[in-house]
């Protein structure tokens, strides 16, 4: 996808990129009080992007990281209207309480563009972000219902080879 993404990037760049997500993810076993909630759509889960061989892998990766207490990961099925159709693809960032005011952080809005991306930080957008994420995610199913779904589709990947 980088390169698809970025055709003249080096090989070098890439794979510092593919080093930098491989650190994030190691995170989410090595701090319990890091805590990530996916609200993904069943779009991401079917395009076969690699083949079916590494969407199968990568499904069943999700689908053992959401096990972990500190993960939550649930999918908007095909079948729901909602407002991140509308929306669009954001990340909110939110940090716990300090015991100080002035070493805590706002949260802050993450939009990534294909020329730009974007970094949101004024009450009213964050306000409007968040009040998006609930609503997409009581379009959501369960997380049991989610880990069935990204096995199975992991395995319909597996047939298509």
């Amino acid at each position: 996808m980088i390169w698809i993404a970025n055709p003249g990037m080096s090989t070098l760049e890439v794979e510092q990129r593919i080093e930098i997500a491989a650190r994030r993810q190691s995170r989410l076993r090595e701090d319990p009080n890091l805590g990530v909630e996916i609200l993904v759509s069943e779009a991401a889960l079917r395009h076969r992007v690699g083949g079916g061989a590494v969407m199968s892998e990568q499904l069943r990766y999700l689908a053992e990281v959401s096990e972990l207490p500190n993960v939550s990961v649930r999918a908007i099925p095909f079948s729901a209207t909602h407002v991140g159709l509308d929306v669009g693809l954001f990340v909110l960032l939110e940090f716990p309480e300090q015991r100080s005011a002035w070493m805590s952080e706002p949260p802050v809005v993450y939009v990534q563009g294909h020329t730009s991306d974007q970094y949101l930080e004024r009450p009213d957008e964050i306000a409007r972000y968040q009040d998006a994420g609930i609503r997409i995610g009581q379009s959501a199913l369960s997380e049991a219902a989610t880990r069935d779904l990204v096995l199975k589709i992991a395995k319909e990947h597996d047939e298509q080879r």
